[in-house]
């Protein structure tokens, strides 16, 4: 089954929605601030930590924090619309998957805007246009400046490369197995790395930084039932489009694209879950692995079969959101 045709319809209150949201920072955290802060020492200078593009804003926009987040989430958010619109999902299942999945995380980081560009470019290799040889050549263009977009975007291009290879039901076993030996090999060379010169002083800093912020062995038992309770809907969800894939109920090549995706990107993130020295790289795969999995569900979702199933999905994933808006209302 294909969604073909179902894309029509009107995407700019869709759009316009989305902008204002990630503009103004609704319930983005602290990244917000933090931006905040960063623009006004950054203008004083002439330039922040940024990669060039955020530098570049910078120096031909007028004097405001909003303009500069106006241009990045403003084209963020075009790219999102437009990628949801070349995958044929129409308007009001691109707001739902927006609303479920991506609506904590996509207003945060700056790489929201080389997330976006690499799966927008992505597209026009996976679902051509009828001239291939341009598409194929849009799409590479794309990848290559995604890239530019953050320091951290080359990984994520090749890990979504490696996607296109088909995963089997006994890689999965086979991964799932060797999580163990795993976990503990990427200890030893994550150790390795922060206390070697590898990547320099600065990566040592900045990693240690984020491992102070970050350290999951603080949380907690009830720390952990949160991120248990925050995640699991999500891991549901990637079950239910692997299982439909491996049964082959699902045969859409994006999906199964952006399913394989998710998986590894997921997986590298448990890789990383509290290593004593590089946990702070466990909740940057997860968040990464977001889009994708947003891009996977409007196939699955219009699936005529197993819709009890997806009933109870929504309704876990929607009192996650209610859980996780109301939490720190609580702790106030």
């Amino acid at each position: 089954m294909q969604l073909q045709n179902q894309s029509k319809g009107d995407y700019r209150f869709f759009l316009i929605a989305v902008m204002i949201f990630s503009v103004f920072g609704f319930i983005s955290g602290g990244d917000f601030y933090g931006y905040y802060e960063g623009y006004e020492s950054a203008y004083k200078i002439g330039r922040g930590h940024w990669e060039p593009f955020y530098n570049y804003l910078l120096e031909v926009l007028p004097y405001g924090y909003y303009y500069w987040r106006f241009v990045i989430w403003g084209l963020s958010s075009i790219l999102l619309v437009l990628t949801f619109k070349r995958l044929n999902t129409p308007p009001f299942l691109s707001c739902f998957i927006f609303i479920i999945i991506l609506i904590f995380y996509f207003p945060a980081p700056r790489n929201t805007l080389g997330y976006v560009a690499l799966y927008y470019s992505i597209t026009y290799i996976i679902k051509p246009a009828k001239n291939k040889s341009i598409s194929c050549v849009i799409g590479a263009i794309g990848i290559l400046i995604s890239a530019t977009l953050h320091k951290s975007m080359p990984l994520y291009t090749a890990i979504l490369l490696c996607s296109f290879f088909p995963m089997k039901k006994w890689m999965y076993v086979a991964s799932l197995c060797a999580f163990p030996i795993l976990y503990k090999v990427f200890h030893e060379i994550s150790l390795y790395v922060l206390n070697a010169d590898i990547g320099g002083e600065q990566f040592q800093t900045v990693g240690t930084s984020y491992l102070e912020r970050e350290n999951f062995h603080e949380m907690g038992i009830g720390g952990y039932i949160r991120l248990l309770i925050e995640r699991l809907p999500l891991i549901l969800f990637l079950y239910y489009c692997i299982t439909n894939i491996l049964k082959h109920k699902i045969t859409d090549k994006s999906t199964i694209v952006f399913t394989n995706n998710t998986y590894w990107l997921m997986y590298l993130s448990c890789l990383f879950f509290n290593q004593d020295t590089s946990s702070f790289l466990s909740p940057r795969f997860w968040d990464a692995s977001l889009y994708p999995l947003a891009l996977a569900l409007p196939f699955a979702i219009f699936h005529k079969q197993d819709r009890i199933i997806r009933v109870g999905l929504y309704l876990i994933i929607i009192s996650n959101i209610l859980y996780k808006i109301m939490y720190p209302i609580y702790k106030i």
